[in-house]
């Protein structure tokens, strides 16, 4: 009896939940350079269902980029409502939400059923976009549709999985340029739906990316099963598995999105002031919501990441950010570089449209130039990053020569743009290096048990610099232009004959852009209409020269920083984390007996 006693303490004892101290987490984190397998003989299936996933990739991207090209025509058709932007706006905040929620559950549970469940998400989200006729529904409806769009979005970290670590710069660069023809010439291609057919054919081809990809995973992309921690997709475990999810987590995380987007979209439209109380209270929840979320994810949920039966599982793991060179330092870079970019991703077509031309198809051909220089950019670091090494100094680098053609464009006059599609295109092409370097650095900075999680993080960081700075930049050149072009524009016409009296009524005409009125202001010549046009000009490039400045300021703080993060080339090893071709199915038959290195579904130990 005392035997059976002893066996039965014993037995208590090793089935104790264990405490994982942070250096265990963090070593079980690390990457290996140990090859554990050489991958499957890949056949049919294995390719079905990565053009599946691909396919709901550039779904994704497609929902995220192409609504701002036709935005004006939406707006002319289904309003004019002063709150139009908010269509393509909500979509991309919800979208980060999304990246983070399914990326976090996908690492517990596995990502085949988060990624159906994205698809299907996405695809209500688009019919109801196509489909609406009115504004306010087509704002809710891209909502939905950016939420399944960052399900999607976990195309990144699967296929990163289903290869080995060697090759993930080339697979992230091939999936980063997927969506080639949105990315390089989607201006061109949302003027001619408008022009030849509708602005609902956005989300008509999203509606068939959409539904191809969800048919084609739920077929072909059958990783081999192996649960974590117990927890499965049976309604048993589903329900178990709320009880431990980081709901408080989950709010706090939407309240700073949605406050923070708030913030952005009135001061950076220019709704309200920066200085007004309906700026500065949205952003001060915002980031009071970020603060409490860091206090929450580090000691309000449990800090068991391998295993979860005492506590709550953490949307952020706290080793993320302990990991200080590797992941922690590289969100910087990532958000700084980012603000840096978007001074010509987001402000170059508004230099274009002022400066140069306002036929939209010119002004498209325009914007040629930094997409073809992006893609090139991302396959040449995808290709040569393992090969080349030192990952944190090719960052800073491609961070350096990014920033020092953005400087350069600070030397366009209205006269002359091909200097200017020459810079923006290199600018662009050391942007998509920089991008390309830091996903793949991220993704490998842990091991894949948080690859997701991770992903969505960075993805936080990319997303929040652009928005930043967009309303930065925005902020700028109104003012500039406020200050000075009525100076400007009167010490250039009034010596040329135009009456005092005249010259509100032609300001007035110049800032709202309407030719008619410009005609009919008294005393107007050609000759004066020429040069109040061109002392227009003048104002708004000066006004365009200080954002530059500030972009490759910012850009060269990046670089700076970016020279200290880790070097992840000695993680670029044979290493594979799910093979994939091991479980193949054949079309609509039984699972084959097969591996999984590591366990696709929940990526941990069981």
């Amino acid at each position: 009896m005392e035997s059976n006693m002893a066996s039965s303490m014993e037995s208590n004892k090793e089935s104790k939940p264990t405490v994982d101290t942070p250096e265990q987490i963090e070593e079980s984190f690390a990457p290996t350079s140990v090859s554990l397998t050489k991958p499957s003989r890949r056949g049919p299936t294995t390719y079905l269902a990565i053009a599946g996933i691909v396919i709901g990739y550039i779904a994704a991207q497609e929902i995220a980029l192409m609504p701002g090209t036709v935005l004006a025509d939406i707006n002319a058709k289904l309003g004019p409502k002063p709150y139009y932007y908010w269509v393509p706006l909500t979509g991309n905040l919800s979208s980060i939400v999304g990246w983070n929620l399914s990326g976090s559950l996908s690492d517990f549970y596995g990502r085949r059923y988060m990624l159906i469940l994205g698809n299907i998400i996405a695809l209500v989200g688009a019919i109801v976009c196509a489909t609406s006729d009115q504004i306010w529904v087509l704002m809710l409806a891209s909502c939905i549709a950016g939420f399944g769009g960052g399900c999607q979005g976990q195309a990144s970290p699967i296929l990163s999985e289903i290869f080995q670590r060697k090759h993930r710069g080339i697979v992230q660069g091939l999936l980063y340029i997927s969506p080639l023809p949105f990315i390089a010439t989607g201006t061109l291609i949302g003027q001619s739906m408008t022009k030849h057919a509708t602005w609902r054919w956005v989300y008509f081809i999203n509606i068939i990316l959409t539904a191809v990809s969800g048919i084609m995973v739920v077929l072909f992309y059958h990783p081999a099963p192996k649960k974590r921690a117990g927890y499965s997709w049976s309604v048993s475990s589903m329900l178990r598995g709320f009880g431990h999810f980081d709901w408080i987590g989950c709010f706090l995380l939407a309240v700073f999105i949605a406050m923070t987007g708030l913030a952005i979209a009135w001061g950076g439209f220019g709704i309200h002031k920066w200085s007004s109380a309906a700026i500065l209270v949205p952003l001060l929840l915002g980031w009071a919501s970020l603060f409490f979320l860091g206090l929450w994810e580090l000691y309000g949920t449990s800090h068991h990441i391998k295993r979860v039966d005492t506590g709550c599982h953490p949307l952020f793991p706290p080793s993320l950010f302990s990991n200080f060179r590797g992941f922690f330092l590289l969100l910087w870079v990532a958000a700084l570089a980012c603000f840096a970019e978007a001074v010509i991703s987001g402000f170059w077509p508004n230099e274009i449209a002022i400066l140069y031309t306002t036929d939209p198809f010119k002004s498209g051909r325009y914007q040629l130039a930094p997409g073809l220089g992006l893609i090139v950019g991302i396959i040449v670091a995808g290709f040569s990053m393992r090969s080349i090494k030192h990952t944190h100094l090719q960052l800073s680098a491609a961070s350096f020569f990014m920033s020092l053609f953005i400087g350069l464009l600070a030397t366009l006059t209205p006269n002359s743009i091909r200097p200017g599609l020459a810079y923006t295109a290199l600018a662009d092409f050391f942007g998509g290096a920089m991008k390309l370097l830091i996903v793949v650095s991220a993704q490998l900075a842990f091991g894949d048990e948080v690859i997701g999680t991770a992903t969505g993080v960075l993805n936080i960081a990319r997303g929040i610099g652009p928005a930043f700075a967009i309303c930065f930049y925005l902020t700028i050149l109104r003012s500039r232009v406020t200050a000075t072009l009525p100076n400007r524009v009167a010490e250039a016409v009034l010596p040329l004959g135009l009456p005092m009296t005249s010259l509100p009524a032609l300001l007035m005409a110049i800032a709202s852009q309407d030719q008619a009125a410009l005609m009919k202001v008294p005393g107007i010549t050609p000759a004066v209409l020429e040069t109040a046009i061109e002392a227009t000009k003048l104002s708004y490039a000066a006004a365009f020269r200080i954002c530059y400045y500030v972009a490759m300021a910012t850009g060269l703080i990046a670089a700076i920083m970016a020279f200290f993060t880790k070097d992840v080339t000695p993680a670029m090893t044979d290493h594979l984390s799910v093979d994939l071709a091991s479980s193949e199915r054949g079309f609509l038959a039984k699972e084959q007996d097969g591996r999984n290195v590591g366990g696709e579904e929940g990526n941990g130990a069981s």
